[in-house]
């Protein structure tokens, strides 16, 4: 697997992608922040929304911020292996690799994209709106789960079909996270079912690359 995320690694640097998926969410809500404080005459810090307080601004960018993390990082996944998959060249990895291992190696790469995503646009709301947003350790832990969520949510979608227009589905699947983001309440139920579906999609593009090569 180590070789696999490496290839990604260097696969995605060479492209440029890599850059796009990490530090896309925060340039969203960087312009988000700009657009909303700009509107009313620049100040600092800046808002979302004048009526709210520093940290309920800082807790509305970090669930949108958390979106566009998870999004992008469905994307990478469908993204980073969907060459290979399109001319069916991921059969040079499953000759050497169990299928389990490469859906593996793609969904840990892609939900690291994710959480390294969330991590720097939270850097970011914290420099432009001087506060952070309020349980974020909980936060993070949820962010990890449903990392791994979006990105086997791109691993699936792509073994079943890598034409670019799929990636719209993995983008409306990946709303399917938004009760993690805006019900604490149930998140811990729903931490579990996440789980339990991230195994399942890995689970079955697993099945489906290896039905892909033998065909």
């Amino acid at each position: 697997m180590i070789a696999l995320l490496h290839y990604a690694f260097l696969k995605s640097i060479r492209d440029r992608s890599l850059a796009v998926f990490v530090l896309g969410p925060a340039l969203v809500i960087a312009a988000s922040l700009f657009g909303a404080t700009l509107a009313e005459g620049f100040r600092y810090p800046l808002y979302v929304s004048r009526q709210m307080s520093a940290a309920q601004n800082a807790e509305m960018a970090g669930l949108i911020l958390t979106f566009f993390a998870m999004t992008f990082g469905t994307v990478a996944a469908f993204w980073v292996f969907r060459p290979e998959v399109a001319t069916k060249a991921i059969g040079s990895f499953l000759m050497a690799r169990r299928p389990i291992t490469v859906s593996l190696a793609q969904v840990t790469f892609a939900a690291a994209v994710a959480f390294s995503a969330w991590v720097v646009g939270i850097a970011a709301i914290a420099a432009l709106t001087s506060a952070l947003p309020p349980a974020l350790g909980w936060s993070a832990v949820a962010v990890a789960v449903a990392s791994i969520a979006a990105a086997s949510i791109g691993a699936l979608v792509v073994t079943i079909s890598p034409q670019p227009a799929m990636m719209v589905w993995a983008f409306l699947a990946c709303t399917a996270l938004l009760p993690l983001l805006n019900h604490p309440a149930v998140r811990p139920k729903l931490l579990y079912v996440e789980a339990v579906v991230s195994i399942l999609f890995i689970a079955v593009s697993a099945f489906l690359l290896e039905r892909r090569w033998a065909s």
